[in-house]
């Protein structure tokens, strides 16, 4: 009987516990309507992510908006958004100097892909690209980004 009882009561600690704890409120940061399509920007930016302001100050790019994407043919690239929040953008930098190579952005909402020349062996796609248009053998790097490198 005593037993049963004690049994009881840590199943009552329990449930009070657990109930107490789902009525704290989240932390997890609220995604970006504007971001939606573009499942990268959802997550909260890290030190990886972060772009100087003072490199991007006339970009049109937002630096709040910067996503490390991955490291390609000595480019780092970054996915991001323009400041009005309107299109998509790419940003990259050399691997062995960390300078600053090329940005660019596609405003609006375009069906299709949003497809930026790195240099001549690399291209880089955000969305679904048509194959025949992009030359080179395709890397998928994210959810939303894939680079073509050349043959």
């Amino acid at each position: 009987m005593l037993a049963a009882v004690g049994a009881l009561a840590l199943l009552g600690i329990g449930a009070a516990i657990g109930a107490g704890l789902s009525a704290v409120p989240s932390t997890a940061a609220t995604p970006d309507p504007a971001a939606a399509s573009l499942p990268e920007l959802t997550f909260p930016q890290t030190v990886e992510d972060v772009i100087s302001a003072d490199i991007l100050r006339d970009s049109g790019i937002d630096p709040a908006s910067t996503r490390y994407i991955a490291t390609v043919s000595d480019f780092r690239i970054y996915l991001a958004q323009p400041d009005d929040g309107d299109g998509r953008c790419i940003a990259t930098f050399t691997s062995t100097d960390n300078s600053p190579w090329s940005a660019g952005c596609a405003s609006g909402a375009q069906t299709g892909a949003a497809v930026f020349g790195v240099d001549e062996e690399l291209t880089v796609a955000i969305g679904e690209p048509v194959r025949s248009v992009i030359d080179g053998i395709p890397i998928r790097l994210s959810d939303s980004v894939t680079a073509f490198v050349a043959r």
